[in-house]
């Protein structure tokens, strides 16, 4: 440990001091270690490509006076040219640091070495290398403003390869400081708030960024939707429309935040301007988003509009598919297209998802299929939903439809027991009684059956 902190205090000097006074006799201030001298003052003063060239001359003083006695200053006019190329963003840089991780000893002027490999990767969106450099770099060598530039250019590595759990914690350590990367570390930190579910949080750094120029346009969406996320429809309904006459990012998806919150309400007459001018407006438009729309259209009785929606997602195989196909079924009624609806209920009632659609489905079609004189599928169809539904509220009236059917197709001796079977018999259906019990008692007359006749 002694000798790892008398190291580092002897290179931080030589790295970080333009070593000018002229009192001390030491070897720096040798003949032969004029171009590291010159070198390091052009550095100091931002004059990268005369600085380079300095560095250079002082790498060939040292090996030619034999690099023994002057080691540390080899490694350092090594570092400082691989500095100068990088900060005069040469393509050579890269190689040049890695030179020197290759040929010395590892110290904290080689470990530096790969936090500035980091940058360099950073700089051309390498990712993957950036990180791997980082990560041999020691946080311990950094002064403070490399410190920041770690952690934050080390989380938007991770950030950009959705390693959120890893980027998280590194914007975490640079959100609070003030500098050029308080408001990216603040915004990053709050959608990784927002993607994980963390609203409170995500809000809080929002709030914070909504204050950047370069931000501002952007947040208030993500504001919106934690608030909609929160279910605060009312707020979001102010804030969004608050904000229509601003130049803010994501408008379209502003007014489908503020028609889904009228949506929420039930306020469907409000809610369908702003969801449909989102739909007019964006390619990416999804089952979810149609359904809103369609739905809206349904309540505000725009039937052929609502249907026109609803065919769209009569490919979909799960609730919303079900509950759109019995939907459109139900504005096809409203249209007096019955068969049209028919099918529909009969598409509905295949699918499993909602067993309450289901069952209505199920009855619907039965029904249908009987005022449409389709006769076998009716049998077929309301007995199944007998047999399915025996407790249903609609049983009763399946059996009256069914015992009319058989009727119908002379068929009294099943009509007359789907009769006898219903609990609670009504006027109609005491009369269809009565009509079945004597139709199936003449034809037991003319069979001869007198006794199950009478």
């Amino acid at each position: 440990m002694i000798k790892r902190i008398l190291i580092r205090a002897i290179i931080s000097y030589s790295l970080l001091q333009p070593l000018l006074s002229q009192a001390q006799e030491t070897m720096i201030y040798k003949e032969d270690n004029v171009h590291y001298r010159r070198g390091m003052e052009l550095f100091q003063h931002n004059k990268f490509g005369s600085a380079e060239e300095e560095f250079n001359q002082a790498i060939i003083e040292i090996k030619n006076n034999g690099e023994t006695n002057d080691h540390l200053f080899l490694i350092n006019a090594y570092y400082y040219q691989a500095l100068c190329s990088k900060n005069l963003a040469r393509p050579d840089a890269e190689k040049l640091f890695f030179d020197l991780v290759d040929h010395f000893e590892k110290s904290p002027v080689t470990r530096l070495s790969y936090f500035h490999l980091g940058d360099i990767y950073f700089e051309k969106k390498k990712y993957d290398k950036a990180i791997a450099s980082y990560k041999q770099a020691d946080k311990d060598d950094l002064n403070p403003v490399q410190k920041t530039e770690y952690a934050f250019q080390l989380g938007f590595s991770y950030f950009y390869k959705k390693d959120f759990d890893k980027a998280q914690p590194l914007f975490g350590e640079v959100m609070n400081l003030e500098g050029k990367y308080y408001y990216p570390a603040n915004y990053y930190y709050g959608y990784i708030s927002y993607k994980k579910g963390d609203y409170a949080q995500a809000l809080k750094s929002f709030k914070v960024v909504e204050k950047s120029s370069l931000y501002e346009p952007i947040v208030p969406y993500y504001i919106a939707n934690i608030k909609y996320h929160q279910k605060k429809y009312d707020e979001v309904i102010e804030y969004a429309s608050a904000l229509a006459d601003k130049k803010v990012q994501y408008t379209l998806e502003m007014q489908q935040l503020i028609g889904k919150s009228y949506f929420q309400k039930k306020q469907y007459d409000k809610a369908l301007p702003y969801l449909t001018a989102y739909m007019s407006g964006t390619n990416k438009i999804n089952k979810s988003d149609l359904y809103q729309i369609a739905y809206c259209q349904y309540e505000v009785k725009n039937y052929n509009e609502a249907i026109n929606s609803f065919k769209e997602l009569n490919v979909v195989k799960d609730s919303l598919g079900q509950n759109s196909m019995y939907l459109l079924a139900n504005s096809y009624l409203k249209t007096n297209q019955k068969n049209e609806a028919r099918l529909a209920f009969e598409e509905a009632s295949k699918l499993p998802f909602d067993p309450f659609v289901k069952e209505q489905a199920t009855f619907q079609f039965a029904k249908l299929s009987y005022d449409l004189n389709y006769h076998d599928v009716t049998v077929k169809s309301l007995q199944n939903f007998i047999s399915e539904y025996p407790n249903s509220k609609y049983t009763d009236e399946a059996k009256e439809y069914l015992s009319l059917e058989l009727l119908a197709t002379q068929d009294f001796k099943d009509a007359l027991e789907v009769l006898r079977s219903i609990t609670d018999k009504n006027l109609q259906i005491r009369k269809a009684y009565q009509k079945v019990s004597y139709s199936y008692a003449t034809e037991l007359y003319n069979l001869k059956e007198y006794e199950n006749a009478l």
